[in-house]
């Protein structure tokens, strides 16, 4: 069994076989999850205001995690308070958290604090904002002693995005894993899309009657949209220089899952 491998059933059948009883492992990585905005509503049984907003990247990030073979140590909802994130975030690293996601408050309106409480806690902003749709603002640092910060967007597919391709590459790199390397597969339908921004668009796998795989495009791109998050298989990448891709264009997959590819049997896949 190489360094780096996942202990799976399969696994541990061979080693029962071996007579190994032990094996050295690598520890969990430990992470703490605040969503910010005094319009989130996590109460189902609550009615929504004027400005409410149920609170979807909380549950989604926190069942993310786990799948990703990290250990959530703390989730908080919090107000548009700089104070209170600044507490938060002092009392996750105080408990042992090596990365803290905090979702919102990092573009450029009014409440948006997060770089502000990054500066107070003396941290390293590696990078904010980038040549990407969705998830443009999303923001990277390394706070004093080591540990990581990710400012993901409030919007949920770009909340998506920045989990998918950053957080989950920075968990990749604490268990030991490699870099993951996507499936090179041919667009079904034409697309278009703005120069200079790479592309995460939502998308399904389908195979023709000789197996062969294609990638579908799903209707439902918009940052704020959630049912064509919860169809997708995985994300289609459409490169930055491109701005039409006719069909039988090869791009590049990621399935949903960080460590390899889920397939749904729904959809024809």
């Amino acid at each position: 069994l190489p360094a780096g491998c996942r202990i799976g059933p399969a696994q541990l059948a061979l080693l029962a076989g071996m007579g190994c009883a032990t094996v050295d492992v690598v520890q969990a990585p430990r992470l703490a999850l605040f969503c910010t905005g005094r319009e989130l509503v996590d109460d189902a049984a609550l009615p929504l205001g004027s400005a409410g907003i149920r609170n979807s990247n909380g549950p989604y990030l926190a069942a993310a995690v786990a799948a990703a073979g990290a250990v959530l140590l703390r989730e908080a909802t919090l107000p548009d308070e700089p104070a209170t994130l600044y507490e938060a975030v002092t009392g996750a690293v105080a408990a042992g958290a090596r990365l803290i996601l905090s979702t919102g408050a990092v573009s450029a309106g009014r409440y948006d604090f997060v770089p502000e409480v990054l500066h107070a806690l003396r941290a390293e902003i590696v990078f904010h904002k980038l040549s990407m749709r969705p998830g443009k603002p999303l923001l990277f640092a390394r706070l004093p002693g080591g540990a990581l910060y990710f400012g993901l967007p409030g919007n949920p597919a770009s909340c998506a995005v920045g989990f998918r391709f950053f957080v989950c590459a920075a968990l990749r790199a604490l268990l030991g894993l490699g870099a993951e390397r996507p499936w090179r597969l041919p667009l079904l339908q034409d697309a278009d899309k703005k120069a200079g921004f790479t592309q995460y668009q939502k998308a399904g796998l389908t195979f023709d009657r000789d197996g062969r795989a294609g990638v579908r495009l799903l209707q439902g791109q918009e940052s704020f949209k959630l049912r064509s998050l919860a169809q997708a298989q995985g994300w289609a990448v459409l490169p930055a220089a491109a701005q039409r891709l006719p069909a039988g264009t090869p791009v590049d997959f990621h399935g949903n899952a960080h460590w390899g590819l889920q397939l749904d049997t729904e959809n024809g896949a």
